[in-house]
């Protein structure tokens, strides 16, 4: 079809066939950025499926009311209200939306200096103590990384596009910060 991400919702909003195609389409793009999406925000992955098969059917059933705005901040936030919905039911909402400084796990903190770590543990470690010291623009970061540009970005975390290239620029700061200590497990060049 070749059609921005806009029309594609449009298309599946008119219904009929060319709305299959269309989200088919949709789908292809996109699938594997909400689901790590989803298990960014915390959904465990046993149930990324689940979550996301529900958002493929809420796009299918709201597109009639997409207005024009940012597509993918739409697709995202139908993704990451899904989830909530799910974990509300099922009791467990607090495991999704507490950010509870209990949850930062004891990480030694000369765990990279350590023989035993290789390189990539030391970064799985470092990323994850920055996502849970800085959610928010772990989430940034994240979402600059699956593709999304600046306006995306900005409406996704509700701030202007200048304040998002800032906000961006300081979060890898911090993160770079988080990492140095791997650097020490780099391989000498000979």
């Amino acid at each position: 079809m070749n059609s921005t991400d806009a029309q594609l919702i449009n298309y599946i909003g008119q219904g009929g066939p060319v709305s299959k195609k269309a989200f088919a389409e949709l789908y292809e793009r996109h699938a594997t950025k909400i689901k790590r999406f989803l298990l960014r925000k915390g959904v465990p992955e046993s149930l990324v499926e689940d979550v996301f098969h529900e958002t493929c059917l809420k796009i299918f059933s709201s597109a009639k009311k997409f207005e024009n705005q940012s597509p993918l901040a739409w697709i995202y936030t139908i993704a990451w209200n899904t989830a909530k919905d799910l974990f509300r039911v099922s009791s467990r909402t607090e495991s999704l939306t507490d950010e509870d400084e209990s949850k930062i796990p004891s990480l030694e903190k000369d765990a990279c200096k350590s023989d035993r770590i290789d390189l990539e543990l030391c970064i799985k470690e470092k990323l994850l103590e920055y996502s849970l010291i800085y959610p928010e623009r772990y989430e940034a970061v994240e979402l600059q990384l699956d593709g999304l540009k600046i306006n995306e970005i900005s409406a996704l975390l509700v701030r202007t596009n200048s304040a998002i290239k800032e906000y961006l620029s300081q979060s890898k700061k911090k993160l770079a910060d988080f990492l140095v200590g791997c650097l020490e497990l780099l391989p000498e060049k000979s």
